[in-house]
C-alpha cells in the first residue's frame, strides 16, 4: 500500500494524474512505553570505551554471566543459544587465544549442520579465565558437562536467556 501511494504522489507531482490521493498512507502506530524503553535500555552497538571496560569486568571476574556475555559479544550467539552450551562445547586449541564453539543444528534441512565457529579472541580469554578457574575444584571430566553460562554461585546450575540479558 505504501508503494502505491508512493507512486501516486510521483505521479502528482509529474502532473501525470490529478485529485486527492485513492491511496492513503496507513499512519504507522505509535511504539509503547515499554517498547520504547527497552530499546532505549539495548544499544545496538556498543562504543569501543564500553566494550572495553566489559572486557575488563569479565576478565578480572570470572563467572558464568560472564562467560554468557563473552560468548554474545565475541561469539555472536543469542543469549538462548548461549545458555545451552556445556563446557564440554569447547574445543580448546594450543594457542589459547583460539578457541572454538561446537554447534550442531540437526534439525535443520540441507547439508550443513555443523555452525562449530571460533569465538573473538576477547571471548576466548574470558572462557579460559574462567574454565582454568573451574579446574581449581573441579576435573575436566566434571567441567565438561557443566553449563557455560552458569549462576554465579553455582557452576552446575544454568543461568537463563532472560537473566543473562538483564
Amino acid at each position: 500500500r505504501e508503494l502505491v501511494h508512493r507512486f501516486w504522489c510521483y505521479c502528482l507531482e509529474k502532473r501525470y494524474c490529478m485529485g486527492n490521493d485513492p491511496f492513503p498512507s496507513v499512519p504507522k502506530k505509535p511504539k509503547s512505553p515499554e517498547k520504547l524503553l527497552a530499546s532505549a535500555l539495548r544499544p545496538e552497538r556498543l562504543s569501543m570505551e564500553e566494550e572495553d571496560k566489559l572486557y575488563h569486568i569479565a576478565i578480572n571476574t570470572s563467572s558464568g554471566p560472564n562467560c554468557g556475555v563473552a560468548l554474545q559479544l565475541w561469539g555472536g550467539y543469542a543469549a538462548a543459544f548461549a545458555c545451552e552450551f556445556c563446557w564440554g562445547d569447547i574445543i580448546w586449541s594450543e594457542d589459547k587465544d583460539y578457541v572454538r564453539v561446537r554447534y550442531y543444528r540437526p534439525n535443520l534441512t540441507g547439508a550443513t549442520h555443523d555452525y562449530t565457529c571460533p569465538v573473538f579472541i576477547a571471548g576466548a580469554r574470558v572462557l579460559q579465565a574462567r574454565y582454568n578457574q573451574l579446574l581449581e575444584t573441579y576435573t575436566p571430566v566434571q567441567i565438561d558437562g557443566m553449563p557455560i553460562v552458569s549462576t554465579v554461585r553455582d557452576p552446575h546450575k544454568p543461568l537463563g536467556a532472560d537473566a543473562l540479558t538483564q
